[in-house]
């Protein structure tokens, strides 16, 4: 039932954020999925629990979210994920934000590396291949945190992930 609940987010994401819906579909095996979405929201039920995919359209950076904003860049993903499916301890959740920059990556993971170091994060991983990618993974108290880092034309692309 995970797979089938991983599958319809991915697939059916992007027709429930265009409009309102709401869908129920019954497993060959008996079991069931519900699938709604309001524009901004996804939320995914199974009798292995639920997840939800909220969205924001709005451009100004959470001031909730723990590392900066990178210099000049600009926000094109803000979105919230919460479960409670196959997790005995209750909720999960991840704040997910993607940027874009017009400065290469080594610059944006040395800016990254130096902010992290410098609040308190344990950095557990670094990737940096100049031109073709670069991750960050950090530790801080109870919470993760990955940076990747994608060059393109014209934009190099950020992602932060916490967990």
């Amino acid at each position: 039932m995970k797979t089938k609940m991983s599958f319809l987010i991915g697939t059916l994401s992007v027709a429930l954020t265009l409009s309102a819906c709401s869908r129920s579909y019954t497993g060959a095996d008996g079991s069931s999925v519900t699938v709604s979405g309001d524009g901004t929201k996804i939320s995914v039920k199974s009798g292995d629990g639920s997840t939800t995919v909220n969205g924001s359209t709005a451009q100004d950076y959470p001031s909730d979210f723990p590392v900066p904003q990178y210099p000049g860049s600009k926000i094109s993903t803000n979105m919230a994920v919460s479960s409670t499916a196959d997790n005995a301890g209750g909720t999960s959740g991840q704040k997910i934000i993607m940027l874009n920059t017009t400065d290469g990556s080594a610059q944006v993971v040395q800016f990254y590396k130096e902010k992290l170091k410098a609040d308190g994060w344990t950095i557990d991983t670094t990737v940096d291949q100049p031109g073709v990618s670069g991750y960050i993974g950090a530790s801080k108290g109870s919470s993760k945190l990955n940076v990747a880092v994608i060059p393109g034309t014209p934009d190099t692309c950020i992602s932060l992930t916490l967990q």
